[in-house]
């Protein structure tokens, strides 16, 4: 798609469900490096894949105070180590993936 020019969505960035939610913010990779970088886990999976290019998010946000932390992830730039990390643990799906519908 990239190659195309063709941008992806990434719908739900940190997982519909709580269960899988819970799953993510429970990676040690991922405890580990929010906690390095002083931001919650749900903002690290934000940043991530708002650093790759071509990309775009729609996150959730039920309060002001999410819609603010959300868009603070724009402004978080992860290291190449923090990246390759997060990329072993989460990578891009190499398929069209469908997602669930509310």
């Amino acid at each position: 798609m990239e190659s195309n020019g063709i941008a992806t969505m990434a719908y739900c960035p940190m997982a519909h469900d709580r269960h899988t939610r819970k799953l993510i913010a429970e990676e040690t990779s991922v405890m580990e490096i929010s906690s390095k970088y002083g931001i919650t886990t749900e903002q690290l999976m934000l940043a991530f894949v708002l650093s790759k290019e071509g990309v775009c998010a729609i996150p959730k946000a039920s309060s002001l105070q999410h819609v603010l932390l959300n868009a603070a992830s724009v402004d978080i730039v992860l290291s190449p180590e923090d990246m390759d990390m997060l990329a072993v643990h989460f990578p891009s799906p190499k398929r069209k993936m469908s997602f669930d519908m509310l």
